[in-house]
């Protein structure tokens, strides 16, 4: 079984347990910050998209600064987060340290556009707490989706649940794939 496996590996390597922080026979554990599930899924705990969920607009640019930062610890489960969010980070002067910008307390000019551009964001992290992705699988029936534009890049690994896209010979048409997301990247490119 499992755990005999697990137990003799943790024996092997001298590794010990501490019981008080383990969790048996549970449905799904939390680690890092991320819920794990007996069903293979995983998505971050809720607590953090509730803390970003509830940020209202920010006045300064070192309040912005800290929005983006904590949502990039959410990156894998936000698709084009690097494009959504780059004209807000436009604003913030890319030379200058977090502390540095606390201190100049220099305030955010905020039009329609960058107004909308927040709340599309924050719309997106919502989605994102409602999304759950797939562990890990390396015998999985993985594919690698690439993108790219003049300025950003993105990337999305999924698991195929009914093809196997290493096998030529299957020809499962694409909109009757069925395609679960273990994780999201993108990136703005640098200029």
């Amino acid at each position: 079984n499992n755990a005999g496996v697990f137990l003799k590996q943790m024996r092997k390597k001298k590794l010990r347990l501490n019981i008080d922080k383990c969790e048996f026979l549970s449905d799904s554990v939390e680690w890092c910050g991320r819920t794990l599930s007996a069903g293979g899924t995983w998505n971050f705990s809720h607590k953090y998209f509730d803390q970003l969920l509830r940020i209202q607009k920010p006045t300064y640019l070192h309040e912005l600064a800290q929005f983006s930062y904590l949502a990039n610890w959410l990156m894998p489960s936000i698709p084009n987060l690097a494009r959504l969010k780059d004209p807000l980070l436009k604003l913030i002067p890319s030379s200058v340290s977090l502390s540095d910008l606390k201190k100049r307390n220099e305030p955010i000019a905020w039009n329609t556009y960058l107004e909308s551009v927040f709340e599309q964001l924050k719309s997106e992290i919502n989605e994102a707490s409602k999304r759950k992705l797939k562990v890990y699988d390396p015998d999985g029936n993985l594919c690698l989706f690439m993108d790219a534009s003049s300025t950003h890049w993105g990337l999305m690994l999924t698991i195929c649940e009914n093809c196997d896209p290493g096998n030529k010979l299957d020809n499962t048409p694409f909109e009757e794939q069925k395609h679960h997301p273990i994780n999201f990247l993108d990136q703005v490119f640098l200029i």
